[in-house]
């Protein structure tokens, strides 16, 4: 049996399965999931046939009780995402990402020597950026401010927020190390409609011209998913001391694009050129986002390896290729 033995929750997801497929050679992987989301195709076969599944509500305080308490390392990725989610359901994404995050705190303090890793977001940023307190690039020490208490979109952001928490309480009660990650804009094959990339590829699939463009002059610094697991995976073997909690912001910070710009690679790789119209940003959308990883590359000496256009490149391949 394998020395280390992984839960990933959310593992049927976008990051979820690819770190799994990253790990089984290694470890023995639990994916816990309600896979409910995703897509359970032959890729989603080929990893989770060779993880135990578990099929489990984490918003319910029981969820994991029938499980060992043997586990070295803990990721929990389950979470509902995206900012059209926020923007229309706040609600439910607070409640589900806020009591699911609890269940899997308690059962990581319960376990004799797991470390959890939890998935915060770039988004708790955002608020400190409104306001000119985030500089660019953004490292973790950034204040995080919650200002305006009705904000649907930031239903996710503080769900997040309401989630490190839990992870530093517990931590310092229990003595269990910890790692926050603060995922910057991850993309690539298996990522759901509702971003930004997979849309603008659904536009240049579908040869739509004029193509609308919203808040085209945004800049963003993306990450493509293998040099996210690469990061994810360095981060679960670096050293670590007991009762604390690092908060690590994990992206490519190299390579900061205008979203318009984003858009014309994507039609350049489709091979048309449409007429771009623009349109506003989304409300409450930040101008910018780049992280500072300096710390990510001191703890494990991580440099991204993908650069944008044959991250682009890759992504659209995958997707055309299943929508033939």
């Amino acid at each position: 049996m394998a020395e280390r033995k992984i839960l990933i929750t959310g593992g049927a997801g976008f990051i979820g399965l690819h770190v799994a497929r990253h790990l089984v050679d290694e470890a023995e992987v639990w994916m816990v999931d309600n896979f409910s989301r995703g897509q359970q195709d032959a890729e989603f076969d080929a990893v989770a046939n060779r993880c135990i599944k578990v099929e489990a509500d984490l918003t319910a305080p029981g969820a994991l009780n029938d499980l060992p308490r043997d586990f070295t390392e803990i990721i929990h990725l389950a979470a509902v995402v995206g900012v059209q989610a926020a923007n229309t359901e706040p609600y439910r994404v607070f409640t589900t990402n806020v009591d699911s995050t609890s269940t899997v705190v308690r059962f990581a303090a319960e376990q004799t020597g797991a470390s959890l890793f939890f998935a915060s977001t770039s988004e708790v940023y955002a608020q400190s950026a409104a306001v000119g307190l985030a500089t660019i690039p953004t490292p973790e020490s950034v204040p995080i401010l919650m200002t305006d208490l009705a904000q649907y979109r930031a239903s996710y952001s503080r769900s997040k927020v309401v989630g490190e928490s839990l992870v530093h309480y517990a931590a310092a009660a229990v003595g269990f190390p910890a790692v926050i990650i603060r995922p910057h804009n991850i993309y690539g094959p298996r990522m759901g409609h509702a971003h930004v990339i997979p849309q603008f590829i659904d536009r240049a699939l579908e040869r739509m011209d004029p193509f609308p463009l919203y808040g085209g002059d945004q800049v963003r610094a993306f990450c493509y998913i293998d040099d996210a697991v690469t990061a994810i995976s360095r981060l679960l073997t670096a050293p670590m001391e007991p009762g604390r909690v690092v908060t690590v912001n994990v992206g490519n910070g190299q390579e900061p694009v205008e979203m318009a710009e984003i858009a014309r690679r994507v039609c350049r790789i489709a091979g048309y050129e449409p007429m771009f119209v623009e349109h506003g940003a989304p409300d409450n959308s930040p101008e910018r986002r780049q992280p500072d990883t300096t710390l990510l590359a001191e703890l494990t000496g991580f440099v991204p390896g993908v650069d944008l256009d044959e991250g682009i490149t890759s992504t659209f391949a995958w997707y055309a290729e299943r929508r033939a």
